[in-house]
């Protein structure tokens, strides 16, 4: 807000009230805005609790593979066997992004 007011940016809201120009608007637009980062704050924090709980019960979270084990076992072998990334993206119909991190995580997990 203090940024916005050397601008010489005022903020006026008709209803409630509002107004930046006066202490009394900027008062209470600094509470306002101090709520929503409060708010924000403790989203963010019952959020990681949930998915702490979660995956403390065992259950899976985020965004499912795109690929499963055989899959990704498939793309691995198809890319050793000299098929372009673009090509095997295409032929299980998912993003250049994804065959890499298969190939990254298959690297991890056997490697050695």
């Amino acid at each position: 807000m203090e940024e916005l007011r050397k601008r010489g940016v005022i903020v006026e809201c008709h209803h409630p009230r509002l107004d930046t120009s006066d202490p009394a608007g900027r008062l209470v637009m600094a509470v306002l805005a101090d709520l929503a980062e409060w708010e924000r704050d403790v989203l963010i924090e019952r959020t990681g609790e949930g998915l702490a709980q979660a995956r403390k019960q065992g259950k899976t979270v985020g965004r499912p593979p795109m690929l499963d084990a055989q899959q990704r076992a498939n793309a691995v072998t198809m890319r050793e066997a000299g098929i372009t990334r673009a090509e095997v993206a295409k032929i299980f119909g998912v993003s250049l992004a994804t065959i890499r991190r298969v190939e990254r995580s298959w690297a991890k997990e056997y490697a050695g």
